[in-house]
């Protein structure tokens, strides 16, 4: 009575006892909502000029009577403010209506401590404030965005989905949280998983991605669509569409377990890692799976930083390193003991002209590209010094430089029988050998020949010393197989 606090005491998690104050002597408690409409708009479709709409309920030592005249409880707050707006507080589907029309605009449910507002009619954001005699301890107003995942009550409804807004000097992004209830039911006590934001979209088109084979019995393939995650976390700036989307694909590459695809500029990677789907195929991610936290990981996107206009067209991975191959350059993506989003880096290393319509081909210790000089090409041996980190591609056909036509198509290679071969579109019964010879860090054979069929090549391949080939003759179509010892 003197003004001073004589005894406090936490009876359950949520109610406030006033102590020795007798029912007469204590002090009324006010709780108070208040929605506005953003600047320059109405609060209610029927109502042009309407605002806002304030709930104020009081809770008086007359009213704070019965079983409840000992406490201050947040469900009896809840319930003050329910029936503050006019409606059976003890009903779901109470409802708030403008003062000048009849029309629904804000519906009112509420739940043991939670009143949820929803705006109808005419839709639409709105502000939502609240104040409590309790130094705005005994109530609080949740509306899209919140400070810190600790402002969120431990009993919500289930489904319930915030933005937690990030903090500079803890150096942690926007992310989003759903409530999920222990047993799943509608409302109860339960937990936050971070989740995607609203009205976004979670997906890729996997009508619009590369196909993939698959081997499902023996001699038995299916051609399908390829298996992605969705996002599941973050929005359109913390965890974006891969940079591929709305580009063309120019090629496809695996990677230090990653699925890379190139796109112009780009190079994108996959989640570190594959799993497996029900039907036994792989499937991919492109999309971060928290935006907490940096994660070793996490997909990699990431764009070539170079003075000139640059469209890559393939990938090789090489000594550790990915060589990434332009029509006019060649660059090398490289990162620390881990290849992560944090430590990847693409540098340019030569400018060697290259032939975009043949994939280079890895073979040894070197890379093989071809390149376009008038109606004749040429065969590069691309190779990085272990010493000092240099990369340099030395020209295998500058002796032969009238030989080889300038339209390949595909070109092979053994290491078990130190050959190269290729095949050019403009004389299909023939094949381009290059034979080569190292000893001692010194090449003492570097000789081209060609064998000249009576019949067409499709395509063709090497494996352990032998060359099979695939050809047509007349209207009938053969695999050879062609013994190189």
């Amino acid at each position: 009575t003197d003004g001073s606090i004589t005894d406090v005491s936490v009876a359950t998690a949520g109610q406030f006892t006033y102590g020795n104050y007798s029912t007469s002597d204590r002090p009324d408690f006010t709780a108070m909502l208040t929605v506005s409409a953003p600047t320059g708009q109405a609060l209610y479709a029927t109502d042009d000029t309407d605002t806002t709409e304030s709930i104020t309920a009081q809770i008086t030592s007359e009213s704070a009577s019965g079983s409840e005249g000992d406490e201050t409880d947040t469900r009896q707050i809840a319930a003050r403010l329910m029936s503050a707006s006019g409606e059976t507080n003890d009903l779901a589907g109470n409802s708030i209506t403008g003062t000048t029309g009849s029309s629904v605009e804000f519906s009112a449910v509420r739940k043991d401590s939670l009143i949820i507002l929803t705006r109808e009619g005419n839709g639409g954001d709105f502000d939502i404030t609240s104040f409590d005699g309790l130094s705005n301890t005994g109530m609080g107003a949740l509306y899209k965005e919140t400070n810190a995942i600790s402002d969120l009550p431990a009993y919500n409804k289930n489904g319930f989905r915030i933005k937690i807004k990030g903090d500079a000097e803890s150096n942690s992004d926007d992310y989003y949280v759903k409530f999920r209830t222990k047993n799943n039911g509608s409302f109860g006590v339960g937990a936050y998983e971070e989740d995607v934001a609203p009205d976004i979209s979670v997906g890729l088109d996997a009508d619009t991605l590369p196909r993939i084979l698959v081997n499902t019995a023996e001699d038995t393939f299916v051609l399908q669509n390829m298996e992605v995650a969705n996002r599941l976390v973050g929005d359109d700036t913390t965890n974006p569409l891969p940079s591929f989307v709305g580009s063309t694909i120019s090629n496809i590459f695996f990677f230090k377990n990653r699925l890379g695809f190139i796109t112009e500029d780009k190079v994108i990677m996959s989640e570190s890692g594959l799993g497996l789907v029900d039907n036994g195929v792989l499937k991919y991610n492109f999309f971060r799976t928290t935006v907490t936290t940096t994660l070793d990981s996490d997909p990699i996107d990431v764009t070539v930083s170079t003075g000139q206009v640059t469209n890559l067209k393939d990938a090789v991975g090489f000594q550790e390193n990915l060589v990434l191959f332009s029509e006019n350059g060649q660059f090398v993506l490289k990162s620390g003991d881990l290849l992560t989003s944090s430590s990847v880096a693409i540098t340019p290393i030569t400018n060697f002209e290259f032939d975009v319509d043949v994939p280079p081909l890895a073979l040894g210790s070197y890379i093989y590209f071809p390149f376009v000089r008038g109606s004749y090409a040429g065969v590069r041996e691309f190779t990085v010094d272990s010493n000092t980190d240099t990369y340099d591609a030395l020209e295998i056909t500058e002796h032969v430089p009238a030989y080889v036509p300038s339209d390949l198509s595909i070109v092979k290679g053994s290491t078990s029988e130190d050959m190269l071969v290729a095949m050019s579109s403009s004389t299909p019964n023939t094949l381009y050998i290059y034979k080569y010879f190292w000893s001692a860090n010194k090449k003492l054979l570097s000789a081209w020949s060609k064998f000249t069929f009576p019949f067409n090549v499709i395509g063709y391949d090497l494996f352990e010393g032998t060359m099979y080939l695939v050809v047509t003759k007349g209207t009938a179509t053969h695999l050879l197989s062609m013994p190189l010892q």
